[in-house]
């Protein structure tokens, strides 16, 4: 059953035929929302996020995953649609949210993203969609690898402590997917699935006025906040071990940050301290490195993971902690700095090279900071005192390893 408030797909694809026949005569004046629209007139596709405010935090421990269910059965409900425009569609399960990307030809876009959001928000979803979306789901779960899996739990009860629903993995249990019926589906969506309880952005070939009039849900004059959800404090050990017999040795730690943290200046942060510990030849006992930012209402936290050696996993652990330590205690100088931006532009910019990542972080900045910065802005602005300002505002990292004893 259709809700109510909101024109139907059809009557609002001859709303975009109409309007597009209308030449405007001077620009439009648009309400305060929750779109971020990047004109690219010489883009050959469109890309699409839809950042929704569900996912595990709103979810009992007994249907955990049921957000990402949701969102996958939504997709397939119209995925024979969209692989008929050419469309690709990902859902990615985050720990205060749940994303969801397009990806469009310029010509097919207007009818996909139609078809996208009328599926996300309107339809009832089939029980068929459902269990296609069960048996994917739980295809992703189990073909996970389990180390790391496995570490970044135990990151979680470290940070959170047991029982805690932010240590819950993002994308559910297993169990709990298994037992998910459609009702729940569909009462998830009933009271989650709202565009004016999620951001949304696209970035492509495409006009402003275009892109507000199809993307309407999103373009509303509705001031009021999203209610970002964040973790209550939990009694986390603040280290966990998971004992295993394996070859390597897992180690990650997260550094938490405040709601008001410099996200920009942790970005070239978290790509400094990957840059730093990679594997090299000096340092032949690590087999891999990596860094990650996780937002929620009030912050974060800076992850970062070390796959080494079992006899080097200690040194490798303090390694991380101190090279923090001198980057919240020493400006670099303007060489180093400027080479490292050089590297971190190039790297960054290779990151958001599919519109889909560029909507994707215009709409976690929509989400999380209320307001979309380009990324070229982002980059320009950084300095050597904020890199130092950013380290220093970390607070002490909770972690995790798993390995032989």
């Amino acid at each position: 059953m259709r809700r109510s408030g909101r024109p139907s797909l059809v009557s609002r694809l001859r709303w975009i035929a109409l309007g597009a026949a209308i030449a405007l005569g001077a620009p439009t004046a648009y309400a305060q929302s929750r779109l971020a629209v990047l004109a690219e007139p010489d883009a050959v596709s469109v890309g699409i996020a839809v950042v929704l405010n569900s996912g595990t935090p709103w979810e009992l421990e007994s249907e955990a995953g049921l957000t990402p269910l949701a969102a996958l059965a939504a997709i397939e409900q119209v995925r024979t649609q969209l692989d008929a425009l050419g469309g690709r569609v990902r859902v990615e399960c985050r720990a205060a949210a749940t994303v969801l990307t397009l990806h469009l030809p310029a010509a097919t876009w207007r009818l996909g993203a139609l078809l996208f959001q009328d599926a996300l928000f309107e339809q009832r979803v089939s029980g068929d969609a459902v269990e296609r979306a069960r048996a994917e789901l739980l295809r992703v779960l189990e073909g996970q690898d389990p180390f790391t899996s496995e570490v970044r739990a135990a990151l979680a009860r470290a940070l959170f402590g047991d029982g805690h629903r932010w240590a819950r993995p993002p994308c559910g249990t297993a169990e709990a997917i298994r037992t998910l019926t459609e009702a729940d589906v569909q009462r998830i969506r009933r009271s989650r699935f709202r565009p004016e309880r999620a951001t949304a952005a696209i970035a492509g070939p495409v006009t402003e006025t275009d892109a507000r009039e199809v993307l309407s849900g999103f373009a509303s004059g509705d001031r009021l906040p999203l209610l970002i959800p964040a973790p209550t404090p939990g009694a986390g050990a603040g280290r966990v071990h998971v004992a295993n017999a394996t070859v390597t040795t897992w180690v990650t730690l997260a550094f938490p940050f405040e709601q008001d943290a410099d996200l920009g200046a942790l970005r070239l942060l978290a790509f400094h301290v990957r840059e730093t510990l990679a594997p090299a030849p000096a340092r032949p006992d690590v087999i891999d490195a990596s860094t990650s930012i996780e937002r929620h209402g009030n912050g974060g936290w800076l992850a970062v993971s070390l796959v080494t050696l079992p006899g080097s996993a200690a040194a490798r652990e303090e390694e991380v902690r101190d090279l923090i330590r001198r980057s919240a205690n020493q400006t670099l100088a303007d060489a180093p700095f400027d080479a490292l931006i050089r590297r971190y532009r190039g790297a960054r910019l290779m990151e958001l090279a599919a519109p889909e990542a560029r909507a994707l972080d215009a709409a976690l900045d929509l989400f999380f900071e209320r307001h979309v910065q380009p990324p070229n802005s982002r980059i320009d602005n950084l300095t050597p005192g904020r890199l130092r300002r950013a380290a220093a505002a970390l607070g002490s990292p909770a972690s995790a390893s798993l390995g032989p004893l």
